[in-house]
């Protein structure tokens, strides 16, 4: 399982001691919703392997009509779907966003055939790096860059969860 049980529970409690129990039991129902994903594309030829991990516009260079990756510290193995919801998570709040998904999802799918339920898998991974980013926040609240605005940054991601379980990504 990804996350593993362990980091899971680790996750669970801390959101429980520093946040809420009921935070606690949104993040138990977010893990149970991207297990049912990883779980699933687990069974999928062809959907694991080697992935960048932060796949997010501050890691992209362009040069002479060219775009490369740079910044490869989660580089590992997981599945080739995260790589594209890291892309997509961090655009999805602007006004354009469904013709940027679609047109980034076209030009993978020339290259790498998508999973039956991409959509809703994508959704799912959203749920993941939304948990990741919470973990990241609690981790790091007693980092000088952090301490006034963790709580906040917190509020933001328990909230985009919500909205992601209760617009019922499966």
């Amino acid at each position: 399982d990804h996350p593993t049980k362990g980091d899971a529970e680790r996750c669970l409690r801390l959101v429980e001691a520093l946040i809420s129990a009921d935070a606690a039991v949104l993040i138990a129902s977010a893990i149970e919703l991207v297990w049912a994903t990883t779980r699933t594309l687990a069974q999928a030829p062809g959907s694991f392997g080697l992935i960048h991990g932060d796949l997010h516009c501050e890691n992209f260079l362009f040069h002479a009509g060219a775009v490369r990756a740079i910044d490869f510290d989660d580089c590992g193995w997981g599945f080739h779907l995260y790589d594209l919801a890291v892309t997509l998570w961090e655009l999805e709040e602007r006004p354009d966003y469904d013709d940027l998904r679609d047109a980034l999802l076209e030009a993978y799918a020339a290259n790498r055939a998508l999973p039956d339920g991409h959509l809703n898998h994508l959704q799912a991974l959203f749920v993941l790096r939304r948990t990741q980013m919470l973990m990241w926040a609690l981790e790091s609240r007693r980092h000088p860059a952090f301490r006034d605005t963790w709580q906040a940054w917190v509020g933001d991601e328990l909230d985009a969860i919500r909205g992601h379980i209760d617009r019922g990504a499966t």
